[in-house]
This record gives C-alpha cells, sequence and structure tokens, in this order.
C-alpha cells in the first residue's frame, strides 16, 4: 500500500544538525553575527517582559557545561527600592518554560511552511 502524500510534508530532506561544540568554543559560538543580534533581540524582549513585574528574572544561556551569557532583569528584591537585578549566582525559584518556546517555534515555523 501506498504511503499518502501531503502537502505538510517537505519536498528536501531536513538539514543536518549543526555539530555539538567543543569546549571552548562558546565565545566563538556567543561572537558569531547571527547570535549576538538574536541575543540582542532576547535582551531587549525580556528587558521589555520585566518592566512590570513585581519581582525579577534571570536569562541564562549554557554551552556544553558552560554559562556563556546570564543577565538579570526586574528587581532582585521587590521590598526593597533600587535593589537592582537578580544576579546569576542569586538563588531564585525555576519556571521551566522550554516546553512552551518550543512549541511556539513549531507554531512559528508551521506557519512559515518550514515544518
Amino acid at each position: 500500500m501506498a504511503m499518502p502524500t501531503s502537502s505538510v510534508l517537505p519536498d528536501e530532506p531536513c538539514p543536518q544538525p549543526p555539530r555539538p561544540v567543543e569546549q571552548g568554543e562558546e565565545a566563538d559560538v556567543m561572537s558569531h553575527p547571527k547570535v549576538v543580534q538574536a541575543l540582542e533581540s532576547v535582551d531587549r524582549l525580556l528587558h521589555n517582559a520585566s518592566v512590570n513585574l513585581p519581582t525579577g528574572l534571570i536569562s541564562t544561556i549554557v554551552i556544553g557545561q558552560s554559562t556563556a551569557w546570564t543577565k538579570g532583569y526586574g528587581s532582585r528584591d521587590f521590598q526593597r527600592e533600587g535593589a537592582g537585578p537578580p544576579r546569576g549566582n542569586d538563588l531564585v525559584r525555576i519556571a521551566s518554560i522550554t516546553k512552551v518556546v518550543t512549541d511556539i517555534l513549531l507554531f512559528i515555523l508551521r506557519d512559515a511552511g518550514v515544518v
């Protein structure tokens, strides 16, 4: 029995996945122009999202086992005015949103006709 064809399936095979980053190459990845541009966009997004939060948030990028980038937004202590943003070594509650981010990216790729 032949498999039905679908207009949803791409005509081209999936691209090769990127090779894993070797230890010591984190700086090369983080200085790539596309990564720099994406990081600037994420930084603006998180800054704007944190403006009305009563507390702060921390965003971190880990490559391999090394922290490549981390930045705090909002306030590290909502009860103290001028406390500044949280730091990368502050203890915080963790909210895992990776599934939500992955879902949103898949919806964007679906709407663009990529997947």
